[in-house]
């Protein structure tokens, strides 16, 4: 029988041509601090993201509120007569 060419003895090697005898408690513990980083900056970004979006719902709020206040203004003013148009008939359309 021929031996499997993935494994041999105790040499394992993965399809990215990494080679280890024997668990590596080094390479574990740095394999788990850059997980640890990167988790980190995962929340770093997410922390900054989320920021970023309720500055905007503060500010998109300011402006609804004026748009209200603007709206109110001006329908309480059309509604008093103060801004009403009446259009007239003119002798420069079509007969």
């Amino acid at each position: 029988m021929e031996a499997n060419p993935r494994i041999q003895g105790n040499v394992k090697q993965s399809g990215r041509g990494r080679r280890c005898k024997q668990f590596c408690p080094v390479a574990a513990h740095l394999r788990k601090l850059k997980c640890r980083e990167a988790a980190r900056r995962s929340h770093d970004r997410k922390k900054a993201y989320i920021q970023q979006l309720e500055l905007e719902v503060q500010e998109l709020r300011k402006q609804n509120a004026n748009l209200m206040k603007f709206n109110q203004v001006s329908a309480s003013a059309s509604s008093s007569g103060k801004c009403q148009k009446y259009l007239r008939r003119t002798a420069s359309g079509p007969v």
